[in-house]
């Protein structure tokens, strides 16, 4: 299908900040480090306070994404390998659009760069929930099955994030949510359904592929 998946979000700019170093000579009085107790619980909140940095959609899908068919199968994604989704992933981290649509010829990597990633990206990078959007809801357990999931697989770091039971986990049939180890979801919506189904869910981004069925 020569119909390129659409990419909607409703906001770029709201990222999740790293919490910066805490200063703790000088944030505390002195009081609070004579007490070993006070001052083991003070390191550890701020230790756990930390986050790591968020990467850029670009960085993330070069640093974590293994390729799981065709030439470059097995092998760590890299831009050189289709340039044009360098340019792309770039656009999506320029901040700059709202709303993203895609369009291109078969077999020019169209679902991996400009539906799998950034569903992918969000659901393992910014641990947020995210709605894929198909024309027909029969489709999700497909969509899942050829397009997502050996993508997952492939790379190390998304497939510790796969469900062992349910929807998504190994023969397990998707038609409704995907429920990933780090809390985030994928839930599938089509053109049909109520209005009231789709309002119980909410999430910050969509992803639609097949938007000429739509």
């Amino acid at each position: 299908n020569a119909m390129q998946p659409t990419i909607c979000r409703v906001t770029q700019s709201q990222r999740i900040n790293h919490v910066s170093d805490l200063a703790l000579s000088h944030s505390f009085s002195p009081l609070t480090f004579s007490h070993p107790g006070l001052r083991n619980v003070v390191v550890e909140a701020t230790r756990s306070a930390r986050t790591k940095p968020i990467r850029s959609m670009r960085k993330w899908a070069c640093d974590e994404l293994v390729i799981p068919n065709g030439p470059f199968e097995g092998e760590r994604f890299r831009v050189e390998n289709q340039p044009i989704l360098g340019l792309l992933l770039d656009e999506f981290d320029s901040g700059r659009w709202v709303e993203k649509y895609c369009t291109g010829p078969s077999q020019s990597a169209k679902t991996f760069g400009c539906w799998f990633i950034p569903i992918a990206y969000h659901i393992a990078e910014l641990g947020e929930d995210i709605v894929a959007g198909v024309p027909d809801k029969n489709m999700a357990d497909n969509k899942w099955q050829e397009d997502l999931l050996p993508a997952f697989k492939a790379s190390p770091a998304l497939k510790r994030l796969l469900p062992s039971t349910g929807p998504g986990s190994e023969g397990g049939k998707v038609n409704d949510v995907v429920r990933f180890t780090n809390g985030a979801t994928i839930k599938w919506m089509s053109r049909s359904g109520s209005d009231q189904s789709k309002a119980g869910f909410t999430a910050r981004v969509i992803a639609v592929t097949e938007a000429a069925g739509f």
